[in-house]
């Protein structure tokens, strides 16, 4: 399978507080690299991304094509969390963000 690898560094904060910041749903349009939209009933205030937890969205390819997902949250630890589409427009994509210490925060979402 191919491997994106896309690195953030963010000077002033912990791995704790970027993991943290990235855990809280209302930020999850905001660390995505388009623009996307819940579907459902979600609710990006009352968001928290834990294990286990399902939830769907369009992704909008390029910022015009409409892309509907079913992700789950398989795994979350202190320095990291992995998602993995159930149902999207590939045949499989597993996703992992990581966070560590460098010259500030590294922000690696792996994918």
């Amino acid at each position: 399978m191919p491997v994106l690898e896309l690195t953030t560094l963010i000077p002033d904060r912990t791995p704790k507080e970027v993991l943290d910041f990235c855990l809280d749903g209302v930020n999850f349009p905001k660390i995505f690299p388009e623009r996307i939209t819940p579907l459902g009933d979600i609710d990006l205030n009352n968001l928290r991304i834990e294990a286990g937890r399902q939830f769907r969205f369009r992704h909008w390819m390029f910022n015009f094509i409409p892309s509907n997902w079913t992700v789950v949250i398989r795994e979350v630890g202190d320095a990291h969390f992995i998602d993995e589409m159930l149902k999207g427009p590939m045949r499989a994509f597993r996703h992992e963000h990581r966070v560590a210490v460098g010259e500030g925060v590294r922000c690696i979402p792996i994918g």
